[in-house]
């Protein structure tokens, strides 16, 4: 009877739906290898692009993505107007520079994404902007026919002109229907749910807001999330929030 009832319950219960999937993972040292860095140096520009492990007072690891912003346009190349970008993205799933985009595949194996968001809400990320005054974005990126078209969302750290005395985490939670579709950093005309989320092909994050100079931001996770597991790292990150600004500033 029991082997019947559990039977039923397969048949009439909706499976759950996954409320979390873990995108970069910094707390491991794999994790970097499938990342890699570009800037504006690659059309003769002078802005660098690093992501290397940083290890805390407490021993987690976790990436810094560091460098420094040029503005100055390439002597060598006037075909260049505007210059001063940097960037890292996890690296495509088809290695070859050249892959075609196929509207479905199939074999698994032969796609050229990643991920599927369908069953998400938000992109979660954990990080801390140790230079405050500097503004990123996040990228993510589908399997579609523009190999340059980007959904991007700024990511609104803690603005403080004062220099950081110690290490500031912040839970930021970006709704994947807000992401604007891009194309060479321009705004496009972006179509009702646009973004394939079952196609995502790849997730990073970008730095272009025409400052000079250096730049750096320690990342902990960047995931997907839904359902209770959103809501409980919004709650979290809530009284997180409430602690610090009930601490007395010296």
């Amino acid at each position: 009877m029991s082997k019947f009832l559990s039977f039923l319950k397969l048949q009439v219960i909706p499976p759950s739906r996954p409320t979390c999937l873990p995108l970069l993972n910094f707390g491991s040292l794999e994790t970097f290898s499938k990342i890699q860095t570009t800037s504006d140096s690659v059309l003769g520009g002078y802005s660098t692009a690093y992501v290397e492990p940083y290890r805390l007072h407490t021993g987690k690891l976790v990436a810094r993505f560091h460098g420094n912003l040029n503005q100055t346009l390439p002597e060598h190349n006037p075909k260049v107007k505007k210059s001063g970008w940097a960037m890292f993205k996890t690296k495509n799933r088809n290695p070859r520079r050249n892959a075609q985009f196929k509207p479905f595949y199939w074999f698994k194996k032969q796609a050229n994404f990643w991920w599927d968001f369908t069953s998400y809400q938000v992109v979660h990320l954990r990080v801390a902007n140790l230079t405050p005054s500097r503004k990123f974005m996040l990228n993510v990126q589908s399997d579609t026919m523009s190999r340059t078209d980007l959904f991007q969302h700024r990511l609104f750290t803690s603005i403080d002109p004062e220099p950081c005395e110690k290490i500031v985490w912040q839970d930021l939670f970006i709704d994947l229907n807000d992401l604007v579709l891009t194309n060479r950093g321009v705004v496009q005309i972006q179509y009702y749910e646009e973004l394939e989320r079952d196609r995502v092909k790849s997730i990073g994050l970008s730095i272009s807001d025409g400052i000079f100079g250096p730049y750096d931001l320690l990342i902990d996770k960047v995931e997907c999330v839904g359902g209770e597991v959103y809501m409980k790292l919004m709650r979290d990150s809530r009284q997180h929030t409430e602690e610090l600004q009930e601490q007395p500033k010296n």
